[in-house]
């Protein structure tokens, strides 16, 4: 981008691939937005003025979680770094939403309760790669596994406090960082 960065107050910026404008003005990130928007649909007819929030930060309703461990074998969950399959450990994100934050470090913390091993690209091998939370709506907790039934267990220990939640298995064990395939199963 651009824009003159200043100061941020997201200790993960420069590390992690999940927000570009973090430390960019907020009244330069509207600006940004409206020239993009204006430039593609211009032709279509009037573009209204962009509507800031009032406090913008902790809006994103749609997280994405990577899990993985660190050097020392801890379980670590966040997100990719840019252009890469490191996965940053973020503990808190300023962008998204603070229930779905809590659920991560839950779901963390959980793991090493249940001893589940996170999915290693490199072997194959491990269960939880992957956990997306869309706020209002549902929880989605993917799991690489070959024993649905075990999968489903689990699931209904992990959601039993929650509401709106459910449990997808993904049987594909290929790498990349694709989270929901063809080989999905809806379990709970």
């Amino acid at each position: 981008m651009e824009e003159k960065k200043t100061q941020t107050v997201c200790p993960y910026a420069k590390k992690c691939g999940g927000c570009q404008y973090q430390g960019v003005p907020y009244s330069a990130q509207l600006k940004k937005k409206q020239n993009q928007v204006q430039g593609l649909l211009k032709k279509f007819g009037n573009v209204k003025p962009v509507i800031g929030m009032k406090d913008p930060y902790f809006y994103r309703n749609k997280v994405h979680a990577v899990f993985d461990r660190d050097r020392r074998g801890n379980i670590i969950s966040g997100i990719y770094q840019e252009n890469t399959h490191n996965v940053v450990p973020v503990e808190k994100c300023m962008i998204e939403d603070q229930k779905a934050d809590e659920i991560i470090g839950t779901i963390r913390g959980m793991l090493k309760s249940f001893k589940i091993r996170t999915f290693d690209e490199d072997t194959g091998y491990g269960l939880l790669r992957h956990v997306l939370i869309r706020k209002g709506f549902h929880v989605a907790i993917c799991e690489q596994t070959e024993d649905p039934a075990a999968a489903k267990k689990r699931g209904g220990k992990a959601i039993a406090d929650s509401d709106n939640v459910f449990l997808l298995s993904e049987f594909a064990r290929k790498r990349g960082n694709g989270l929901l395939n063809d080989a999905n199963h809806r379990l709970i």
